[in-house]
């Protein structure tokens, strides 16, 4: 019995923490996309897989530098999507850490 609580919680906790596959994002990244996905396309808990990913670096001024991103995702039971995302150089209030990390927007949602 005690195995099986072992497992149980192990899933959970799996499931909870749950990364895009094949995805070299930071968690805070992903997280973001995550859920910005599970809204538009309304899939709660899809399993998502990084398909192809294009990034171009922005050099705004004299050490700062902000990124875009249009990465393919595929996202399980629904097809394939397109997100496009941005990372600003700069002190994100929120998660009390240096980047901000925005999708701005969504493409290919059923």
């Amino acid at each position: 019995m005690k195995a099986f609580t072992v497992s149980l919680l192990a899933v959970l906790s799996f499931s909870a923490m749950a990364e895009i596959e094949n995805s070299k994002f930071v968690k805070r990244h992903q997280d973001v996309i995550e859920k910005a996905v599970q809204l538009k396309c309304d899939v709660p808990n899809g399993r998502l897989i990084e398909i192809s990913n294009k990034t171009t670096r922005h050099q705004v001024d004299q050490g700062i530098v902000d990124y875009t991103y249009e990465t393919v995702i595929e996202v399980e039971g629904n097809g394939v999507i397109t997100v496009l995302s941005a990372y600003y150089d700069g002190y994100d209030h929120q998660d009390q850490d240096w980047g901000t990390y925005t999708v701005e927007s969504i493409l290919g949602c059923n």
